[in-house]
């Protein structure tokens, strides 16, 4: 009889870890984002990816960071060698035209401000300082801002607060259960 209650313990034990779990994963899901934007081009032997911080989603009148992974297949890019400047044009309007710079981890970007929610053409040119250090490119990002400040949307926010329900809800059964179940092995 002693062994059932103890069997029966650790099957409580494993469920509540499994709903603890199931709770975890949701959660994390909740937090994650949903879509990535990093946005792929290639022209010859170059290629870049863009990725704009935060999350790949800009908004207005803040400060945004946009990083460049530039690959050269012929291995003759670098940015020292490169008179490489980002544009960024609002209806077709130059707002911001600055060089490309390299941070102290190596990593190519710059920051921008967009002053305005709108769809911003980001291009990035570059030219050899000398001619055929390696292939000239030119490449052109749309980029979507939004309004004010990121802001979880109503769903995410809703599936976060349904999650966090589940998991008390599952947790203090779990709980309850175990604890009867002790004191129904206590009175055996």
């Amino acid at each position: 009889m002693n062994t059932t209650i103890l069997t029966y313990q650790k099957f409580l034990k494993i469920r509540f870890l499994v709903y603890a779990s199931l709770a975890s994963i949701c959660l994390i899901l909740v937090h994650a984002p949903f879509a990535s934007a990093h946005t792929f081009k290639a022209e010859g032997s170059i290629s870049a990816i863009l990725h704009i911080n935060p999350g790949d989603r800009p908004v207005s009148n803040t400060t945004t960071r946009y990083l460049f992974f530039i690959h050269d297949l012929d291995g003759k890019f670098s940015l020292p060698q490169c008179a490489c400047i980002v544009s960024i044009k609002e209806k077709g309007k130059v707002v911001v035209n600055q060089p490309l710079t390299e941070d102290a981890q190596g990593v190519l970007g710059g920051t921008v401000t967009f002053s305005n929610p709108d769809v911003y053409d980001l291009i990035l040119t570059g030219d050899p300082i000398h001619p055929g250090e390696f292939q000239p490119f030119s490449f052109d990002y749309l980029v979507r801002v939004a309004e004010g400040q990121p802001k979880p949307s109503f769903f995410s926010a809703l599936l976060l607060g349904v999650c966090a329900v589940l998991v008390i809800v599952a947790s203090t059964a779990c709980w309850f259960q175990l604890r009867r179940n002790i004191r129904e092995g206590e009175h055996l």
